[in-house]
């Protein structure tokens, strides 16, 4: 009776580990930090924006998750949801390692060199 509890134990165990091994991209997508912009294609600031944002995110996308939501188009609400009243409006989010929900906004213009250090600070790299 005791080895079957053992031998199932060690069967479940190792079902949780493949389950893991195979969804291993999507857990860690999930925990990595993400940056959103929330833009329009007319804004000047947001065109001004967008070649930066596109450098930065594919320099930075190992570490980051980067996602952009166009509130033109945005049947889901996210710009009305986040309050999102200018425009570029770019939030940082995480989750720290006490398990808090970590939150910034950039607000230092369309600058690479300020784009590229804020998010190194916000990194801490």
């Amino acid at each position: 009776m005791f080895y079957d509890k053992v031998f199932l134990i060690l069967i479940l165990f190792g079902i949780s580990i493949l389950f893991f091994i195979n969804n291993k991209d999507r857990f860690t997508q999930q925990y990595k930090p993400t940056i959103t912009i929330f833009y329009t294609e007319w804004c000047s600031h947001s065109k001004k924006m967008m070649p930066i944002w596109e450098e930065i995110s594919s320099k930075y996308n190992n570490n980051i998750n980067f996602k952009k939501v166009n509130c033109e188009d945005d049947t889901e609400n996210k710009c009305g949801i986040n309050n999102i009243r200018f425009l570029p409006t770019i939030i940082f989010y995480k989750i720290n390692d006490n398990g808090k929900e970590y939150i910034s906004q950039y607000k230092l213009g369309s600058n690479k060199n300020r784009f590229e250090d804020w998010i190194k600070n916000e990194l801490k790299l």
